[in-house]
């Protein structure tokens, strides 16, 4: 069980011309927990990370906090690309967030080992890759050693040996106690890494379920168009987390509410490459209609 708030939304609205995004959104968040944010591209995941981090203004609601702001890690989905070096910008962050230039370059010493980017510590911001921009983004939010660590798609750009890696970063920091609030589509990163997902539609955390891997799924392969993709996900309950696959796309969802997702897909002219329990290919098979 999470111990008390790190952290708690109480009906807090945000709109953006004229379009609410969080819709007197209540939300706590227990010190030591890990949550994964899940919910279709504009579903305000991003914004209700800003707002957990006090980064955003809020057009009504309470933000409650029992840490300093200087004691959040935010690492936001899309990174400048600034004319300073790598460890110039990390050191220029780490002074903000109070740490002393001796330790701060010995953490970042030790950071751009952990993502094998000793080489390009001098070069610009504004030259990197995005791979590599990501990674000085995750960089940045792991200063300090946060008590509340927000990430905003934090796999996004990275090659699967650094995605490996960062994830074993998450689970040696969860094992330390620490408080992790992630969005993203990785089924791998929520399977491995949350206590608890909350789903994002409308506006509200409609759905709270607890540990991803334990509520009895099932994984669907499919292809249809990005955009029907989309469509379908919205409206479709109890999916845990959706990701690509070569030439189409894998579904982790609640096993319940499978057949009728996959009715879904079939009815925007979607096919079904296979369907299986989510815990091993012992039901792996075409999906056939039943009507």
């Amino acid at each position: 069980m999470p111990n008390k708030p790190i952290v708690r939304l109480e009906e807090v609205r945000r709109s953006f011309a004229g379009r609410i995004v969080l819709d007197k959104l209540s939300l706590e968040i227990g010190r030591g927990e890990v949550v994964a944010l899940l919910g279709s591209n504009g579903s305000g995941k991003s914004t209700l990370l800003k707002a957990l981090s006090g980064l955003s203004a809020l057009d009504g609601g309470a933000r409650l906090a029992s840490i300093p702001p200087n004691r959040i890690g935010f690492a936001p989905d899309g990174f400048p690309r600034l004319r300073h070096s790598a460890r110039e910008y990390l050191l220029a962050m780490a002074k903000i967030r109070g740490m002393e230039p001796q330790a701060a370059n010995g953490i970042i010493d030790n950071l751009f080992e952990l993502f094998r980017l000793q080489s390009t510590e001098r070069q610009r911001l504004a030259d990197l890759s995005k791979g590599n921009l990501q990674k000085v983004n995750l960089m940045q939010a792991l200063l300090g050693s946060p008590e509340l660590l927000l990430l905003d798609e934090p796999l996004s750009g990275l090659d699967s040996r650094t995605r490996a890696e960062l994830t074993d970063v998450l689970l040696q920091l969860k094992e330390e106690g620490a408080t992790i609030v992630f969005s993203t589509h990785e089924q791998m990163l929520v399977e491995r890494l949350a206590d608890r997902v909350v789903r994002l539609r409308d506006g509200t955390a409609e759905q709270t379920a607890v540990r991803a891997g334990s509520v009895p799924c099932k994984i669907a392969e499919f292809e249809l168009a990005d955009e029907e993709t989309d469509r379908v996900c919205a409206v479709s309950d109890g999916i845990i987390a959706r990701y690509r696959i070569r030439g189409g796309w894998g579904c982790r969802i609640e096993a319940v509410r499978c057949d009728a997702f996959l009715r879904a897909v079939l009815a925007a002219n979607g096919s079904i490459r296979s369907v299986r329990n989510a815990d091993g290919d012992a039901e792996r098979r075409p999906f056939v209609d039943g009507g």
